[in-house]
């Protein structure tokens, strides 16, 4: 009999946990958004239905039906619940089972391997002082937001001076890098030692695109249109993947993240140079970070200059989101290691 022949209630899989995505607006407004708790439709009270819930997403029983027989869903009738086939390993091998199959959503079987199967980052920020290439995501049970975040950010001094500075950074972001594209913009204040300078206002960008099993990627640049200021319009390319035990033959879990950049990436400052330290930088950039708890994570990375360490504290209900670091721990540009930091906080969603 066609489990469209019989009452299905609400099933879900036990032990399956919804990870958090977090949101990068270029490297100012970090965190501003994550995939949230879904909240599914109650099939609990008995009849017949036309869909189905599994693992806290919405199937069409006919989708159910199609999946069921091509075995890439199981349905153990002792539990009543569903599971999806353990001979699929990964994102490429859903993709080959689900081609030949006709579907009404076939996006809600994907973000139901996704979210269950799939390594994401947490709700703790992965960079300091790189951009990241996960962007704006939400999984089909999940409304899709744009959202307004605010940062603010500074260091201990300014290279080759005693003076601290800070700027202010404003970001938009909004799409879906899992189905489509994921877009982060981002108007920043640089310089508030020089806070009535008009000129040292600069916008920034990214494009995102989720590929597969945990990895990202995106293209865009920072510190555009911007006439006044140490800082110069640094496009890049950047890639990060998300990895857990499962991925790695250690009990680690983290995001890994590989770019490459002009600008501020590809250049050392005229003091740097001045002082004999060079003009090139290395163009790459990368980064590498630990998720040690739920609502921290250890971060280091290089971004085409120096080396950066640091830390990352967020709640995942949380909208503000925290970073410590110090930067320039080597010896190849600036005059010493900087602390820096940043506050970053969603302001809207809508």
């Amino acid at each position: 009999m066609s489990i469209a022949g019989s009452a299905i209630k609400h099933c879900t899989s036990p032990g399956l946990n919804v990870r958090a995505l977090t949101l990068t607006i270029a490297t100012a407004a970090l965190n501003a958004t994550y995939l949230e708790e879904a909240h599914a439709s109650d099939f609990s009270k008995g009849g017949l239905y036309n869909a189905v819930q599994v693992g806290g997403f919405i199937l069409p029983l006919n989708d159910v039906n199609e999946l069921s027989a091509e075995g890439v869903l199981r349905f153990d009738d002792r539990s009543s619940r569903f599971t999806i086939d353990k001979r699929i390993e990964n994102e490429r091998q859903l993709k080959r089972r689900l081609k030949p199959i006709t579907l009404q959503d076939a996006r809600a079987v994907r973000d139901l391997y996704r979210a269950h199967h799939v390594t994401l980052p947490g709700p703790t920020a992965h960079v300091l002082t790189i951009p990241s290439g996960f962007g704006p995501a939400a999984f089909s049970n999940q409304p899709s937001h744009a959202t307004v975040a605010a940062s603010f950010g500074g260091v201990s001094r300014v290279p080759w001076t005693n003076d601290p500075d800070a700027g202010l950074a404003l970001g938009l972001g909004f799409g879906n890098s899992f189905e489509d594209l994921g877009v982060a913009m981002m108007l920043s204040l640089n310089d508030l030692s020089d806070i009535g300078n008009q000129d040292r206002t600069s916008f920034g960008f990214q494009l995102s695109r989720y590929l597969f099993d945990g990895l990202s990627v995106g293209v865009g640049a920072e510190n555009l249109f911007v006439k006044d200021t140490d800082a110069e319009a640094s496009p890049f390319i950047v890639a990060s993947w998300a990895f857990d035990r499962r991925n790695t033959p250690f009990p680690l879990e983290g995001v890994v993240t590989v770019g490459l950049g002009g600008g501020r990436f590809a250049h050392k400052s005229p003091r740097d140079t001045a002082e004999g330290k060079g003009r090139s930088a290395s163009k790459l950039f990368g980064g590498f970070s630990l998720q040690t708890s739920n609502t921290t994570s250890v971060i280091a990375d290089w971004n085409g200059r120096n080396l950066s360490i640091g830390a990352s504290w967020r709640r995942s209900e949380s909208p503000i989101a925290l970073k410590m670091g110090i930067r320039d721990l080597t010896n190849f540009s600036g005059d010493g290691p900087r602390l820096t930091g940043s506050v970053s906080i969603a302001l809207l969603r809508f």
